[in-house]
């Protein structure tokens, strides 16, 4: 898959990700990292024995590295184009 193609997915499972969380304040969650994000999605998995929500964890931070690796993401800044735009998808979306 080209970049910009792994980099859609990931902003689509990012976005099923902060959908499926019971978050009350979506604006603190906009402002966590994408680390944390993840941390909460993986233990909110676990909890509700939700293996579809786990699996898109994993594949969340696999399409990250690889995205990192040929300079489409960046780490230093804690994938903030990422959040940004899941964010904004969440916004467009009623």
């Amino acid at each position: 898959m080209a970049p910009e193609q792994i980099y859609a997915e990931t902003k689509f499972l990012l976005f099923t990700i902060i959908k499926a969380l019971p978050v009350e304040n979506m604006e603190q969650l906009a402002k966590q990292s994408l680390d944390e994000t993840l941390m909460m999605a993986k233990k909110y998995a676990q909890q509700t024995s939700n293996k579809g929500l786990a699996e898109s964890v994993k594949r969340i931070n696999k399409n990250c590295a690889d995205l990192v690796k040929v300079g489409y993401l960046n780490e230093n800044d804690n994938y903030a184009q990422l959040r940004k735009d899941a964010v904004q998808v969440m916004e467009a979306k009623p």
